[in-house]
């Protein structure tokens, strides 16, 4: 979907009975291109399954910023028009970035909320080990390494010690809270959430993402984590 119109996108995932989850940007391109997606392209997803789409959005107004560099000027000189020319040409703002957190041997919970305050979108890999159920193993990105804002980043989770029994992990998309807690717990799994951003009143409420994927194998008593819209328009 990269480059294409968001409207475009939406329409070509809509074919295919996925729907995005669409999350602003700021950029120098046209507003409401696709700047990023995940999954990558050629990921073979379930019906149902979200696909987070980035989309340039207008970079902030200079009005705020023009007011507050002509009021800082006017302090410091007295000829208003010398700050004149440098309010036509504010620097845009920079894409919003985010630095990986160490979340090694943290629980899950614990390291999903910790890359949630860092502004990125944990993807869970349930892997054999040895360390209680629930525990890191490993990050894919190093800590300290800086990536686009909301950007997934995998970490692999201990499915721990014995061999537990594997469960399918139900599609909870477009589900409200209470359902989704309802079919999660009827999966033998648990649930986490957390509150994501969203700008359609019609996601607001519902989960918009959620991590293992539908379909996918998790250890019987593992926790899903599902992201919760929060409407914020």
């Amino acid at each position: 979907m990269t480059g294409k119109r968001i409207d475009a996108a939406k329409a070509t995932l809509a074919r295919f009975g996925v729907e995005p989850a669409v999350t602003p940007q700021t950029s120098k391109k046209p507003v409401g291109t696709v700047l990023a997606q995940a999954p990558e392209a050629g990921t073979t997803l379930t019906q149902r399954t979200p696909v987070t789409l980035v989309v340039a959005q207008a970079k902030e107004q200079s009005s705020t910023s023009t007011t507050t560099t002509t009021s800082t000027e006017a302090t410091t000189t007295a000829p208003a028009t010398t700050t004149a020319p440098s309010t036509t040409t504010a620097p845009t703002p920079a894409p919003r970035a985010s630095s990986v957190p160490d979340v090694s041997n943290l629980t899950e919970a614990a390291a999903v909320q910790a890359l949630n305050r860092a502004g990125i979108i944990a993807s869970l890999a349930f892997i054999p080990g040895s360390d209680p159920l629930g525990t890191v193993e490993g990050q894919a990105k190093q800590a300290g390494t800086s990536v686009p804002y909301h950007t997934h980043v995998q970490i692999n989770i201990s499915s721990g010690p014995g061999d537990k029994p594997k469960e399918q992990v139900p599609n909870v998309i477009g589900q409200t809270l209470q359902q989704a807690l309802s079919s999660i717990n009827g999966a033998h799994l648990r649930l986490l959430y957390l509150k994501f951003p969203v700008t359609s009143r019609s996601q607001a409420g519902k989960v918009v993402q959620q991590s293992p994927l539908a379909g996918a194998q998790a250890p019987s008593n593992a926790q899903v984590v599902v992201y919760l819209g929060a409407f914020s328009g």
